[in-house]
């Protein structure tokens, strides 16, 4: 007799982050949802548990060699997860992508509109006659020219992928072009050269460009705007040649002697670093000198001449890419209608798949969208709202689908789309785990896990769990009376015009901000500590600036200079706001990224450096990695919700507590 196959994950004894040793179901198939307050737990148990042990498995299920070209996922602190099945994660903040992507890639439209307009499009024959339309392309035939007779291949889909074979030869497929900034290379005329008034000299190039500019009989000792016009385009533009020149190190050591040396003008210092630019790094040191501006040959449309020639409907494969989805949605229901009878049948199917796909786009809200709009300039919620529809284009089933806050940046209007997106994931056999605020998205849950009951350490427990109803009628929820419609709302009295100040008088509230400012400074223990009672470090400038003009009166110099100390402390911690959301736990190195810094800001927040090296000391061994051992592969600054160089950082963390005494 066959077993009775599990209908629910079962999460035992959880304990990442602020989880609690939490015990809980998730049910297979169904939507479940996850509420609380912010930093209750919600994306500690989603993604911290669920999808980081449904993505490790999944991921360990595969050989040995498959698995070390992917990133490798870490253990999640539970004691035991059971029936999860391969999980993919929409996280909340999807990776910006890069300068060869666009919407049109990103959703994969542009698969099928290239497909159209390979299969169905007029062509161009060598000679520059269009052919009509005709099946022999799709079987694979050569055409012939009507008026010429010349045979010739229609180009296929992937000739006309900007991103391969159609790609524009000047730009490469990006559509842009850089140049060099002229007015960047000399930013002050002031200096003289060898005061190092050629700035791409000074980061680009060695020092002794400036003795070889002296060889090629430019006056290095005057002011740059003395220099003769002659001179000056030597400097911008003189030709590669070499010099013989006596080379003395500024650095005083005795290994001066006599060489040759090409010379590299100041623009082409700049061409040759860009040409070596390798990754994002290099590229930041040479930016600086460079302007963007749209390709010449291709105007912005990234494809090459060849791949803008092919005509569908009267327009070029450029054209369509320029319009909205609401335009180019009719256009493509008009392609089929516009062919020879033979043709059509094919037309309907490579149009439906575009059509279904932009439909489901222009539910969650992005019609406005054109196809050649550039990856990297949309908004944090126009990427998620992709990423979600091509969850439903894949048309999977078995798979856990982990969504992180799904209806941020949506429009209420657009909440209908979103929810149909989550039931198309859930018709076609898979399992959603959605954490989200919005009682609207709630609402659609079949199972409901609210964490809390409040933030940070007091939270990470289980405070209820039921179907919608059960939570809108649990005294122990904290979103239930918002599920039920039952909250109390407030209604703020108006207050009449000439008592609009009143409140201000009573008492409590007379304070000075320098009075507010250093009573909190008054109440920590330490002058190292961080501010962590106020959010943002402007918020702090201001009580600052208004404690230190009212010192004199107020404030002893001591107590003055506890509280510019403690304002110093609290930028160099606040400046990098990390969250402990442990998305950069999947380092590939294993190193633990969240930990490592947690004690760093234990050390801060408590003023207790050795107590802090201490928790450090016996975390790193469990993961077997240092921060110093980061390969900077910047994958966990891919992910990270705050943006922040968290390969850098972790260099500064290991030093910090590798350093005796620290800093602390």
């Amino acid at each position: 007799m066959a077993e009775t196959p599990p209908d629910h994950i079962e999460v035992r004894g959880a304990r990442v982050h602020n989880l609690k040793n939490i015990d809980v179901d998730i049910p297979l198939g169904k939507i479940t949802g996850i509420a609380g307050v912010s930093g209750s737990g919600k994306s500690s148990l989603a993604l911290g548990v669920l999808y980081a042990e449904g993505s490790r498995r999944y991921l360990e299920a595969l050989s040995t060699y498959t698995r070390r070209r992917l990133t490798q996922a870490a253990k999640a602190d539970v004691d035991e997860v059971l029936y999860i099945p391969a999980a993919l994660a929409l996280h909340q903040r999807p990776a910006v992508p890069g300068i060869r992507s666009t919407f049109g890639t990103g959703t994969e439209l542009l698969n099928s509109l290239r497909l159209m307009f390979s299969r169905l499009a007029s062509h161009r024959c060598p000679h520059g006659h269009y052919v009509p339309p005709s099946l022999a392309v799709a079987a694979g035939k050569p055409l012939v020219c009507p008026e010429c007779g010349e045979s010739f291949y229609a180009p296929s889909a992937e000739e006309l992928s900007f991103n391969s074979q159609g790609a524009c030869p000047k730009c490469g497929g990006t559509g842009i072009v850089h140049t060099v900034d002229l007015a960047t290379l000399v930013p002050d005329e002031s200096l003289t050269i060898d005061e190092g008034a050629v700035a791409p000299w000074n980061s680009l190039m060695w020092s002794l460009m400036t003795d070889v500019c002296r060889a090629m009989g430019v006056r290095t000792d005057v002011p740059f705007r003395d220099l003769t016009d002659k001179e000056k385009d030597i400097v911008y533009n003189g030709p590669m040649v070499k010099k013989h020149i006596f080379y003395r190190p500024k650095n005083g050591s005795n290994s001066a002697g006599e060489l040759d040396f090409t010379y590299y003008s100041a623009v082409k210092t700049v061409e040759n670093a860009l040409a070596k630019v390798k990754d994002d790094k290099g590229m930041k040191r040479v930016e600086k000198f460079l302007k963007f501006d749209a390709c010449p040959d291709c105007g912005g449309s990234r494809l090459s001449e060849a791949a803008r020639a092919p005509k569908l409907r009267g327009i070029t494969l450029d054209a369509a890419c320029r319009m909205t989805l609401t335009e180019l949605i009719p256009w493509v229901k008009g392609v089929p209608a516009s062919l020879p009878e033979e043709m059509r049948p094919m037309a309907e199917s490579i149009c439906a798949s575009f059509l279904a796909v932009a439909a489901r786009l222009v539910d969650l809200g992005l019609s406005y969208l054109s196809l050649d709009r550039a990856g990297n300039t949309l908004s944090t919620g126009e990427r998620q709202r992709m990423q979600i529809a091509r969850a439903v284009r894949n048309r999977t089933t078995g798979v856990l689908y982990v969504l992180d806050e799904p209806s941020i940046g949506l429009h209420p209007s657009n909440i209908v789309g979103l929810t149909d997106v989550i039931h198309d994931l859930i018709h076609d056999g898979n399992s959603v785990v959605l954490v989200d605020h919005d009682v609207q998205i709630l609402k659609e849950s079949d199972w409901v896990i609210e964490m809390g009951p409040v933030a940070g350490a007091k939270g990470g427990n289980v405070i209820a769990k039921g179907t919608v109803h059960e939570i809108a009628g649990n005294k122990n929820s904290r979103i239930g009376p918002f599920l039920a419609g039952t909250y109390e709302r407030r209604v703020r009295p108006v207050i009449p015009k000439p008592e609009i100040f009143s409140e201000g008088e009573r008492s409590g509230f007379r304070r000075t901000p320098a009075e507010w400012a250093f009573d909190f400074l008054w109440d920590l223990p330490e002058v190292g500590v961080v501010l962590s009672g106020m959010s943002t470090p402007e918020q702090v400038a201001e009580n600052v600036s208004y404690a230190e003009r009212s010192a004199p009166g107020m404030l002893s110099e001591a107590e003055h200079q506890i509280l510019k100390k403690a304002y110093r402390q609290f930028l160099n911690y606040n400046a990098v706001p990390c969250t402990g959301c442990a998305y950069c736990m999947h380092c590939p190195k294993g190193i633990a990224i969240p930990q490592s810094i947690a004690a760093y800001n234990e050390a801060f927040k408590e003023n207790n450096y050795q107590k802090a090296k201490k928790q450090y000391e016996e975390w790193v061994p469990l993961f077997g990695a240092k921060p110093s051992e980061c390969i900077s592969c910047r994958q966990c600054e891919a992910i990270c919700p705050q943006q922040l160089e968290v390969s850098k950082w972790m260099h500064e963390i290991d030093s910090f507590f590798t350093k005796e005494g620290g800093r602390a």
